[in-house]
């Protein structure tokens, strides 16, 4: 599990990313009145809009979403996933003698 309850999070895949939603309580899966592939579900503070199947068509307005297509945001003594991910990224560029920057693949503290 990606999430706990209570946690702010970022939706990180299929519709709606960068959407950030709390997710109130962990219900599996969800009662959306038909069946869902999604059986990992939060219980968010507001609608996502599902759709049917990989289609553009929507199925309706729920608020669910599954774990695995959230990311927490913890403010805590914890680094986030997603800060370490960005500095891990991140490398020191020099411009050369043509005018353009190169990567001398040295880490940036942050």
């Amino acid at each position: 599990m990606n999430c706990k309850q209570g946690d702010l999070a970022i939706k990180v895949a299929g519709h709606g990313i960068g959407t950030i939603v709390r997710c109130v309580r962990y219900v599996g899966e969800p009662d959306v009145g038909a069946r869902t592939p999604d059986r990992d579900c939060w219980l968010l503070d507001r609608p996502m809009t599902w759709y049917w199947g990989g289609t553009s068509e929507p199925a309706g307005n729920y608020p669910y979403a599954s774990d695995s297509k959230l990311r927490p945001i913890r403010d805590n003594d914890n680094e986030d996933e997603i800060v370490s991910i960005v500095k891990a990224k991140r490398v020191v560029t020099a411009p050369t003698s043509s005018g353009d920057s190169a990567r001398i693949g040295k880490r940036v503290s942050a």
